[in-house]
């Protein structure tokens, strides 16, 4: 009989160690000691732990008492510092504010196919966090999910995704490969601001308008925006590391200082924009050469001011070119207008005005520049320009 107990005793005792040496969570519908549920309706939402918990997994069970976990509440893990992979079931649709909020062991994570919202800052202050994989069913994120994530490296957004939340990654600073995906149509406010790691990006054709603050601060080298981008909001690109711009052929609106601080040497602001913000393009000490379109009739205030190596400007149409729009270039040298002198006649250029705040330049050197108006015939007074075979301005002589 006492050999008896002994046996049973030991068979207690493995069980025992057992299921302490498994990861928390994972017993689901058996009863798990580890975690705390709430029962909402016809589900289970996952509130956090009961007790100690000191394991380095944590699998959230896909259902509990015969019913699904359908979400993980506010704060649920919030500053657990052990715990290094969660598991999440396909049953899950929403993850809580602040869910994982300074787990600073959390190394990965995956957010499976089902989840349709992620709460604000629900992944943010994760420091040790690498990795991060976005299934497309997340139609809603809040602000700043993975903000502040400073060991963060690669994310890849799933086809779905349509929008990217405000602040979503900001100052992630080790970031370097984003994949967005075709149908993402919004990027939003500072969601990529000060990551300044993050070199090159590829916008899919489906992204149609950019806020402000974006890239802001990032480590970009290029910017490439297609075609179906209108809108750039407030210094969205505001990067000194970007040496090449290419504006799609759609963009409507430009923000303020959206392309201020950066060091690309042309830029061509293309016919379909209509609405540009006070110094968009300003600021940037290496551009040399600039081409207006069509339809932007007000060449706004500062738009390219203290731009000193500025030398050449092509504009399209008839427009307001106003106070400081120029400022500070002071190497401006050509001017080259694609219409003729009469139309020259209804531009309105502003004033070039000692007190004017940008450091007392108005459009002094805009003003004293040479300039030529467009001609198809070889017109050589010296004051006539046609296309070159490369597409460049070439002065009729």
């Amino acid at each position: 009989m006492k050999r008896f107990f002994t046996v049973v005793c030991s068979a207690v005792a493995a069980a025992l160690l057992c299921l302490g040496l498994a990861a928390c969570g994972q017993n689901g519908d058996m009863g798990d000691p580890h975690l705390l549920f709430e029962k909402d309706g016809k589900s289970y939402t996952v509130t956090g732990l009961r007790g100690e918990c000191a394991e380095e997994e944590i699998v959230i069970p896909a259902s509990h008492e015969g019913l699904p976990v359908t979400a993980i509440g506010k704060e649920a893990f919030k500053g657990n510092q052990t715990m290094k992979r969660v598991s999440l079931p396909a049953s899950l649709e929403h993850i809580g504010e602040g869910a994982f909020s300074g787990c600073t062991s959390l190394e990965s994570i995956g957010i499976p196919n089902g989840v349709k919202t992620v709460g604000r800052f629900a992944f943010s202050d994760c420091d040790s966090l690498k990795s991060a994989e976005i299934a497309g069913s997340v139609k809603e994120f809040g602000e700043g999910v993975f903000a502040y994530d400073g060991a963060l490296e690669t994310v890849d957004l799933k086809e779905g995704i349509e929008a990217l939340g405000d602040f979503c990654f900001l100052d992630c600073s080790a970031l370097k490969t984003v994949r967005l995906p075709e149908g993402l149509q919004a990027i939003g406010l500072d969601t990529f601001e000060s990551c300044t790691s993050l070199e090159a990006i590829a916008f899919p054709e489906s992204l149609r308008e950019i806020d402000a603050y974006a890239f802001c601060n990032s480590g970009l080298k290029e910017v490439v925006i297609p075609d179906n981008v209108t809108r750039v909001g407030t210094m969205a690109f505001q990067c000194p590391s970007i040496t090449r711009v290419d504006l799609g052929n759609g963009i409507k609106s430009i923000g303020s200082h959206a392309f201020s601080y950066i060091s690309a040497e042309e830029i061509v602001v293309p016919d379909s924009v209509t609405d540009v913000g006070i110094c968009a393009f300003g600021f940037n000490d290496v551009l040399k050469k600039v081409t207006i379109g069509k339809r932007c009739t007000g060449i706004t205030y500062g738009m390219f001011c203290m731009c000193p190596s500025l030398e050449t400007v092509t504009i399209s149409t008839v427009c307001a070119v106003c106070d400081s729009a120029f400022g500070g270039c002071e190497n401006l040298r050509d001017v080259y207008f694609c219409l003729d002198e009469e139309q020259w006649a209804l531009c309105t250029v502003g004033a070039e005005s000692d007190e004017n705040p940008l450091n007392g330049y108005g459009n002094t050197y805009f003003s004293r520049a040479n300039l030529y108006f467009y001609s198809e015939e070889r017109n050589a007074d010296g004051q006539h320009w046609h296309y070159g075979e490369d597409g460049a301005p070439v002065l009729l002589e």
